[in-house]
């Protein structure tokens, strides 16, 4: 079969999809940590891979100036690529959503092609993934009150039961569309992080509608019940867990990380990162029976989100699972990120864990390739 030769003899080629400053530095050779690992994880895999973002696509060849390393001379190149055999976003891709009539045309040309997807090429919504979530019996106990901030009065009737919230973007990464309001007497001070740690005061309602507003440059907003987290140390704690599917398709929990906020900060963004079965043992004194009762309830409820949102959105290699123990050992749930940068597993844990964190996806991606032309994966 002549794919298979193709495929055997050049490797699959996998196109990834990062930012403009990540090309810019990958051509100073200014390769990240994370990157080169993948790259590693690439080499092991026998794949090519490069890297890319909208301004590199041009739909009238159907070629990709893509940023790759040569590996005999150990620097980082342009070349023109024809179209990867799949895809993986890594951020930047822009490409995905924009409305212009090249993302347009790219997408259309993906899909003619049957490009597979190693993750969600879109990020999620917050407010449809409560949404979705929600209609799931097994997940509606984990899910804070969320509600859409269309006017004032939803402000007034929130803070007229409770005395603190979270205020969230609909679309935003890294903590930076994230607001903690807290009511004392008739004000409203709120915190969030934007390149640093900022704090306002509103005098009303309204007054802090508006300047949630401008915050957010004006994106829509929900609020939600604010968890009273565990902590430590007088810091606020929540998790990242890095589920994945491997090269056999089958789901794994492959990394927990417990992370700790900044003092003052009202999230973990930036944050220290520990295993998380260290963190409770060691740090917030779990016994062992209490920490395998946590484990089995964990495990069950990330499993259960992931083949919730896969039954939604269809099948997906890897999600990054934000969740958080409040002080009386309860689980809920944060949110769900579909490009998940990866940062806490690399600060928490051994080489083997992280190995595996980076290559799973592109085993994955490897797999989705061989489906497409018919190829046994036993042939890998």
């Amino acid at each position: 079969m002549l794919v298979v030769k193709v495929l055997k003899g050049n490797g699959v080629v996998v196109g990834v999809t990062v930012g403009a400053r990540a090309l810019r530095n990958l051509l100073k050779q200014e390769a990240g940590p994370r990157i080169l690992k993948t790259v590693e994880a690439s080499e092991k895999e026998q794949m090519k891979l490069f890297y890319f973002n909208g301004s590199c696509v041009d739909v009238e060849r159907q070629t990709i100036d893509g940023v790759y390393l040569d590996r005999k001379r150990g620097i980082w190149k342009t070349k023109t690529f024809e179209y990867p055999d799949v895809i993986y976003n890594r951020g930047g891709g822009a490409i995905f959503t924009s409305a212009s009539e090249k993302a347009r045309k790219f997408r259309e040309q993906m899909e003619e092609k049957n490009i597979p997807s190693i993750n969600y090429l879109r990020g999620f919504n917050k407010l449809d993934l409560y949404s979705i979530l929600k209609k799931n019996e097994k997940l509606r106990e984990y899910l804070p009150f969320t509600k859409r901030v269309r006017s004032v009065k939803v402000l007034d009737d929130f803070f007229a039961k409770e005395s603190a919230g979270f205020i969230k973007a609909f679309n935003g990464r890294k903590g930076e569309q994230v607001i903690k309001v807290e009511k004392t007497g008739p004000f409203f001070t709120y915190r969030y992080y934007k390149e640093g740690l900022f704090t306002g005061r509103s005098g009303s309602t309204k007054q802090l509608y508006e300047d949630v507003k401008e915050v957010l440059g004006n994106k829509p907003f929900l609020i939600q019940t604010a968890i009273d987290l565990m902590r430590y140390n007088n810091r606020v704690t929540d998790m990242r867990a890095e589920l994945q599917r491997n090269g056999e398709k089958e789901l794994e929990v492959v990394a927990i990380c417990s992370r700790v906020s900044q003092v003052g900060s009202p999230i973990t963004t930036h944050s220290e990162s520990f295993p998380y079965d260290e963190f409770l043992k060691e740090k917030l004194q779990f016994s062992h029976e209490a920490f395998e009762v946590a484990d089995r309830k964990i495990e069950a409820f990330l499993t259960d989100c992931y083949e919730a949102l896969e039954g939604h959105y269809g099948p997906v290699g890897e999600l990054g699972i934000d969740f958080a123990l409040d002080r009386n050992g309860k689980v809920w749930f944060i949110e769900s990120n579909a490009h998940s940068a990866k940062v806490s597993v690399v600060k928490a844990y051994e080489e083997d864990v992280v190995e595996k964190v980076f290559e799973n996806p592109l085993r994955y991606g490897k797999r989705l390739v061989y489906e497409k032309h018919g190829i046994p994966w036993d042939e890998e």
